[in-house]
């Protein structure tokens, strides 16, 4: 394996009256597992609270099922098998409850970006709206697609509409927005390339599985979708040029550098975009790892 001199790790909760942490990292270098996930619970209001899992929300409870899979992982674990692993034991905690597997808009599940290390290259399997940017010495940036950047608009805007109907009451529009948040997880989740973790077997049919050379590379960077504004995530390549250029960036006594000056400048454009979305300041994850 090639050596890793940096691993920085970032995590922020966005308010401080979190009630559940549902994003999470991993890193093992001795097996070469990273992953930065975003579990997410069935939609939820007050009206109709989230089911727990032995005192969990959905989201807890698949990203511990996440964390709990990797860290069993040694160098010669395959990449694929470790995630289908993850899935088979999701649907198993899930169907334990009583959950209908078929109804994806019941269903806990995460988004992630999980990879390993090896001697030559990098494996990364992506599902959902966590990505990762990775750049090389000569200056060449490569990054995972966004493939639900159309479903996650469609979202955007019901709660925007909601939004102006309720005359900015949040709460109300919430309780509108969730028959409609679980409806469209029906109709687009694990269906073409919108993979999510959530114990639907169809997830290994839809992720995205690439490599790329550790001959090279400088910086990788993997986070959760609070990371980066959802207007940034319109056109990858420019975002992902972004945030390697921040990392990069270098600014004087007492200012933020790498994941936190990335962080500082996505929670500028949300505070910006206040009104119009369901959850100002979501939880953040990111993970760089810098190369030698």
């Amino acid at each position: 394996m090639k050596k890793i001199p940096i691993v920085e790790m970032l995590y922020d909760p966005g308010r401080e009256d979190r009630e559940f942490i549902e994003d999470r990292s991993f890193c093992n270098l001795s097996s070469g597992i990273f992953a930065a996930i975003d579990g997410f619970s069935a939609p939820y209001s007050y009206q109709n609270p989230p089911l727990l899992f032995n005192g969990l929300s959905g989201g807890e409870m698949v990203s511990d099922i996440v964390v709990s899979t990797l860290a069993w992982a040694t160098p010669n674990s395959i990449l694929k098998k470790l995630v289908i692993k993850i899935n088979e034991a999701i649907k198993t905690e899930q169907a334990n409850y009583g959950i209908r597997l078929d109804d994806a808009g019941s269903l806990a599940g995460a988004s992630a970006v999980i990879g390993k290390i090896g001697n030559n290259q990098i494996e990364i399997i992506q599902a959902g709206d966590c990505y990762a940017v990775w750049a090389f010495n000569d200056g060449q940036i490569a990054f995972t697609k966004n493939k639900i950047y159309e479903t996650d608009l469609q979202a955007r805007e019901n709660f925007a509409y909601l939004m102006k109907k309720h005359q900015n009451n949040r709460l109300k529009a919430w309780i509108e927005h969730c028959p409609f948040l679980a409806d469209l997880k029906r109709k687009t989740v694990n269906k073409e390339q919108r993979a999510i973790l959530n114990g639907q077997l169809e997830a290994a049919s839809c992720w995205q599985e690439l490599n790329t050379p550790l001959q090279g590379l400088e910086l990788l960077i993997v986070f959760t979708d609070g990371f980066i504004a959802a207007e940034q995530m319109a056109d990858e390549k420019i975002m992902a040029k972004d945030v390697i250029d921040l990392y990069k960036a270098r600014g004087g006594a007492g200012a933020e550098t790498g994941l936190k000056r990335i962080l500082a400048a996505t929670r500028a454009i949300q505070r910006m975009n206040i009104q119009t979305s369901h959850e100002p300041y979501p939880e953040a994850t990111a993970m760089a790892i810098s190369f030698e």
